[in-house]
This record gives C-alpha cells, sequence and structure tokens, in this order.
C-alpha cells in the first residue's frame, strides 16, 4: 500500500520486488526515483528496476488481456488522476489487480472498467532468466 497521494509508482514497483522474492520498500524505491508531491515519473522506476537486476519491457497495449505479467499500468482514476497499478496474473476471468490504494483485488476487466481508465502504457518486468 503506497504510504503517500503521490507514492503509486515506487509501491507497485516495490509489489514487483516482492512478485519476485526480493525486498524493497516504497520508501527506498521513492527516494532512488526522485518521487515528488506530483508523483514519480516512469523512467526512474526503470532506471531503478534495471539497476537492481530486473529487465524491463515498455509497450502500450488495448486490452488487459494482452499485458504480460507481471507488469506496472499506467491508469485515471476518475477519468483524470494517473495512477500506476500492477497486473499480477489471471485466476479464470478475473485479473489479480495490486492497486496501492485498495491492496490486491481480483476483477473482471468490465469490473476493471468501472474503477479505472487504462492509458494503454505498460511496463512489463521480467527476472533475468525468469
Amino acid at each position: 500500500m503506497q504510504s503517500t497521494g503521490s507514492t503509486c509508482g515506487p509501491s507497485a514497483l516495490a509489489t514487483i520486488f516482492n512478485y519476485y522474492g526480493i525486498s524493497k520498500s516504497e520508501e527506498e524505491i521513492a527516494r532512488a526515483s526522485f518521487s515528488s508531491s506530483s508523483g514519480t515519473e516512469n523512467w526512474y522506476l526503470i532506471r531503478y528496476a534495471e539497476k537492481n537486476g530486473l529487465k524491463t519491457e515498455v509497450s502500450y497495449k488495448n486490452s488487459l488481456e494482452d499485458v504480460p505479467v507481471p507488469s506496472i499500468i499506467g491508469t485515471f482514476i476518475n477519468g483524470r488522476i494517473g495512477h500506476f497499478i500492477t497486473i499480477l496474473g489471471k485466476e479464470g476471468d478475473r485479473f489479480v489487480v495490486g492497486d496501492p490504494l485498495k491492496g490486491k483485488l481480483l476483477l473482471t476487466e468490465k469490473e476493471f472498467n468501472k474503477y479505472y481508465t487504462f492509458s494503454n502504457f505498460v511496463l512489463y518486468i521480467k527476472k533475468p532468466g525468469a
């Protein structure tokens, strides 16, 4: 869970590190990624992930079905507030979503679209050899 109103990116990246069994705190990532009261730029998250041994791939997808796991994706809340969340898997017709504001969620794509507007930005983060 994010500890401030502007650290969804570092919190999402901490979730991905945790997915791979690597302990990194949101605070550590936020500091290294130059988070400010207006948020965190995605390229600083990319740099931090790569400096810590992970591989990254940026793409733009039109559907959640096309998002590789695990990924940080860009969304908008209420149509205007930018927010990073994670896609951690799929269980049946539901996506495993890690929302730094809400925690772990299981959502169909229809349910997802009620809460979020997908910006199409995808930051796929993989562990070398995984």
